[in-house]
């Protein structure tokens, strides 16, 4: 049974939440920095814009839930995906804490290029926020499935926003995903992580032609730009910001 040391509530934008402590790594502190503004408030914006209330959206790279619970009382509902069971266990429970919440799909899984069971690991220890593909540090099997699959798995239908933060696992997923991706057009609201890339310029090159497929790319700032470099957030999107 999971243990819990305390409960606190989050008010982000009129929007609040219970949030269990004592689970994951250093999650008091993590709260305490969401609940002074102190961390990605532009994510929230972001969520709070894009997201409509009879679509779905699909959150790659849940980790703990920060956005899961805020962006779930937004949408019609949300799909939400984490492949580090010590982390699935804090989304799990901190999901299970607001009862009004009853429209999230829980996935313990990857996004990935295949389907079947792949190898994961950590980059510093089971339950942070970094964890991928291309770690071997306290290895885990998880099973991975394509965008595509997924989207067939769940019937989903009527998903207008994707987040995607996968540590690196977005140079994997993206080229796999370009032509599904191009069909359904949802907004992307994605994380890049070229430090954890094998070939940074290339595969930065290259997602950035697969972006392409979007009328536009959008820094956080609000500019628009037309490549990736030195960027480690875009909305890739069909709408004007």
């Amino acid at each position: 049974m999971t243990k819990i040391i305390d409960i606190k509530r989050i008010t982000k934008n009129f929007i609040s939440f219970n949030v269990a402590i004592g689970i994951a790594p250093d999650d008091l502190n993590f709260w305490n920095l969401v609940a002074a503004n102190l961390w990605e408030p532009i994510t929230f914006h972001i969520f709070s814009k894009f997201l409509r209330r009879n679509c779905s959206y699909i959150d790659i790279g849940a980790w703990i839930g920060p956005t899961v619970l805020y962006g779930s009382q937004l949408c019609r509902c949300c799909y939400a995906i984490e492949p580090d069971p010590v982390a699935f266990e804090a989304l799990k429970t901190n999901i299970n804490l607001n009862p009004e919440i009853l429209n999230v799909e829980l996935f313990e899984g990857a996004i990935g290029n295949t389907n079947g069971k792949t190898s994961m690991g950590v980059y510093n220890q089971m339950g942070e926020s970094i964890s991928g593909f291309m770690f071997t540090k306290d290895s885990f099997e998880v099973e991975s499935i394509t965008l595509e699959s997924f989207f067939d798995k769940y019937k989903i239908i009527d998903c207008n926003f994707i987040k995607m933060d996968i540590e690196g696992g977005e140079y994997v997923v993206l080229p796999a995903s370009k032509r599904f991706l191009e069909k359904i057009k949802p907004t992307l609201f994605l994380s890049l992580h070229p430090f954890f890339a094998t070939n940074s310029i290339e595969e930065t090159n290259s997602i950035t032609e697969i972006l392409k497929i979007y009328r536009h790319i959008y820094h956080l700032s609000g500019r628009e730009i037309r490549n990736l470099h030195g960027v480690h957030e875009v909305i890739a999107t069909d709408e004007d910001l």
